[in-house]
């Protein structure tokens, strides 16, 4: 009867942990759905450097990554 108790308390035991591990596997799977977070990423136009849409400095149609590389971009005198 001893032996019977052992074995369905390890029994639940392993039980239990899978289903931590389901939850667990679960709850990750869902904080990581596509495009949740994701930007546009957009090429410098002078660099060739990628960055996101958010950071991008822009003269007109064209994205720089930064301020320096918009006045290059435009040319001496501009």
């Amino acid at each position: 009867m001893g032996q019977l108790l052992r074995i369905a308390i390890i029994l639940i035991g392993i039980w239990l942990v899978i289903r931590m591990i389901k939850k667990a596997l679960a709850r990750h799977s869902r904080g990581r759905a596509p495009g949740a977070s994701a930007q546009k990423m957009l090429a410098c136009d002078h660099c060739g450097v990628y960055l996101p849409q958010s950071e991008a400095v822009f003269d007109g149609d064209k994205a720089y990554c930064c301020k320096d590389h918009l006045l290059a971009g435009r040319g001496p005198g501009a």
